[in-house]
């Protein structure tokens, strides 16, 4: 992550190839707060708990992204790193040949052994069709299928629409208030923004006060703060701000709105 204004202020995301490759891009996509997201990489790395964004990793990008600015980011520019692993089908070919991990399939394989259906690989923009196509393997099962208290029927995932696209399909909690479509011009707009037609129920189920303010000056909420332990399972003053809110990838950031995410935790009990 860099500051905005190091690259021009974009406001679309742009594309650098990747020198001696067909396929592969690094990209700078402007974000919240004047940054700007700049990735990515696809290196071989060990399993863990916690990834880890190597230096080499960072100068890789920097040095791939700035043969398409005016300007020369540095090191010194970057505000923040994360990394995330990804699981990849493998297949046995792809290993003989001694491929590397970018020539590797991004298409999921579901996999059905004795009745215990897995799905992996795959990319997060299809998680609906992996679903659809998982379930469609465990219905198809005959075991399963046998064990069913009704009959399935077609999927209907195609027709639903997402938590907060629209108040008429919105779950109505918090009392049954989801009128954000009606009231959006007084909630702040980073809120709406995240979560739609659900943003008023984020209000109304803060539980700590002033959930409208935001967090130490940074374009969230109090309220989200406390809908990432009531709503979205985090545990954890690092569940909040660095895997739901990505507040802890600037480590100032992070400190400043530490408080917070404590008083949330505290008053749910954890």
């Amino acid at each position: 992550m860099v500051d905005a204004e190091k690259v021009g202020n974009p406001s679309g995301a742009l594309t650098v190839a990747v020198p001696g490759s067909v396929n592969r891009f690094c990209f700078i996509l402007p974000t919240q707060l004047g940054r700007c997201y700049i990735g990515l990489t696809d290196e071989k790395a060990e399993l863990e708990d916690v990834p880890r964004a190597p230096e080499s990793d960072v100068q890789w990008i920097l040095d791939v992204v700035n043969q398409g600015l005016q300007t020369n980011l540095t090191s010194d520019d970057v505000l923040g790193a994360f990394a995330g692993l990804r699981p990849l089908v493998q297949l046995r070919s792809a290993v003989e040949t001694g491929g590397s991990t970018a020539d590797l399939s991004r298409e999921h394989l579901i996999l059905n052994n004795d009745g215990v259906v897995t799905v992996t690989g795959g990319k997060l923009t299809e998680y609906r069709l992996m679903a659809e196509q998982t379930v469609d393997e465990a219905v198809g099962d005959p075991e399963i299928r046998a064990a069913l208290a009704a009959r399935p029927t077609a999927c209907r995932t195609k027709e639903i629409s997402l938590v907060g696209a629209s108040a008429g399909r919105s779950p109505q909690t918090s009392g049954g208030i989801a009128r954000a479509h009606a009231v959006a011009s007084s909630l702040p707009a980073s809120l709406v923004a995240r979560y739609g037609a659900e943003a008023h129920n984020v209000l109304a189920a803060s539980v700590i006060p002033d959930g409208a303010d935001s967090v130490a000056g940074l374009d969230i909420t109090r309220a989200e703060i406390s809908y990432a332990v009531t709503h979205e399972g985090a545990t954890t003053v690092g569940d909040i701000l660095d895997r739901r809110t990505r507040i802890g990838l600037v480590g100032a950031d992070r400190a400043a709105a530490e408080p917070v995410a404590r008083e949330a935790l505290g008053a749910c009990g954890l």
